[in-house]
């Protein structure tokens, strides 16, 4: 017996039909691939504006070619910004409380130089002290706890000094 109502093309587009709703569930799935690519947000820290100027207290080592040894002695620097971004200028006291040690002068001295990043250049102290005026130079750093160290040469009324270091910190 012949069944009239069987249609092949009918049960090919029933499996066709079935196969594209297989086809189009599959490729509309969970495909990591077609997500949208998302970049990660870096935060940067808030950068951590330090004051370099501002009074320093500290020390002087040296030894004088008139036989005189210094060995930490009271030692003040008061620092201000200078003409551009790396220059600095400020006044030099042979005390701890920034006042002159030795006469009635303002100051013991005026210091200029250079820093950029840590590192200190064309340091220049002109000291001030009545019969007893200086002139030196040096280079020096700044180091990760805030001291300012310093290597001078130079000389005063005492003559040239050899192993001349200053250290000062806030």
């Amino acid at each position: 017996m012949k069944n009239r109502n069987f249609n092949p093309w009918g049960r090919f587009l029933t499996c066709l039909t079935l196969l594209l709703i297989c086809f189009v569930t599959i490729s509309c799935g969970d495909d990591e691939d077609n997500d949208p690519v998302v970049e990660p947000v870096i935060v940067e820290p808030e950068p951590v504006v330090a004051t370099f100027d501002g009074q320093y207290i500290g020390g002087w080592w040296s030894d004088a070619a008139n036989g005189s040894s210094y060995n930490n002695i009271p030692a003040s620097m008061t620092i201000a910004a200078g003409s551009s971004a790396t220059e600095w200028v400020g006044q030099f006291f042979y005390t701890r409380n920034h006042t002159s040690c030795c006469s009635n002068n303002p100051n013991d001295g005026t210091i200029s130089f250079t820093m950029m990043d840590s590192v200190i250049t064309n340091f220049q102290y002109l000291g001030t002290i009545p019969n007893c005026a200086g002139n030196f130079q040096g280079e020096g750093v700044l180091n990760a706890q805030g001291t300012i160290i310093i290597q001078l040469t130079g000389n005063d009324c005492e003559g040239e000094h050899s192993g001349a270091r200053i250290e000062l910190s806030k």
